[in-house]
């Protein structure tokens, strides 16, 4: 099986995305990144330092990977509550209608989640939405959907590669056999 550590450099990564925020500490896509960074990495207590320092510098997007970090924990009302605050910040983000999803499909609210997918689908934003649908029927339980929209956003060059491959929130996914088969088909892509 391919391994993620094959596949992307995380110490390089760490490295640059800590030097563009030490020179733009107030830019939200480095916040949020570096914040995702560290949560991937295991760096638990290092991201959630980063996070309190960041809270007031860039609100939406250390909401955004805290709402990650505690579904993964299984903390599902800290979870929430750090949703609220990020959809309060940056309410038409377009984050914000997967992970409301994502979430009642994860809390057991299959309505709520089915909900979000007809939203994202009368709403359609481009092939971004292709991840949405796949990360939302992830929470349902649903692989078969998950692969089909992952294959196809794959295909349209837009996969969220990144969440699919490294987060925590994601890895059961990373023990199915069409896992192996997405890694080829991404490392064909970038060949």
């Amino acid at each position: 099986m391919t391994t993620p550590a094959k596949v992307f450099r995380w110490g390089r990564r760490l490295k640059h995305l800590e030097t563009a925020w030490r020179l733009d500490p107030l830019r939200a896509f480095y916040i949020e990144r570096l914040g995702q960074l560290y949560f991937y990495l295991g760096k638990e207590s290092v991201a959630l330092g980063f996070w309190e320092k960041t809270t007031e510098l860039a609100p939406a997007a250390t909401y955004r990977t805290m709402t990650e970090y505690y579904l993964f924990k299984g903390s599902f009302a800290r979870a929430k509550e750090c949703f609220e605050l990020a959809e309060r910040y940056e309410p038409t983000h377009h984050w914000i209608l997967w992970m409301k999803g994502f979430l009642a499909a994860k809390t057991g609210d299959r309505e709520g989640a089915l909900k979000a997918i007809k939203a994202i689908e009368e709403n359609w934003k481009g092939v971004d939405s292709l991840n949405q649908l796949a990360f939302i029927y992830y929470g349902l339980g649903d692989l078969d959907s998950y692969f089909t929209y992952i294959d196809k956003a794959t295909d349209q060059h837009t996969v969220r590669f990144v969440w699919i491959m490294y987060s925590p929130a994601f890895a059961e996914g990373r023990n199915d056999p069409r896992y192996e088969a997405f890694l080829r088909k991404l490392a064909s892509i970038a060949a």
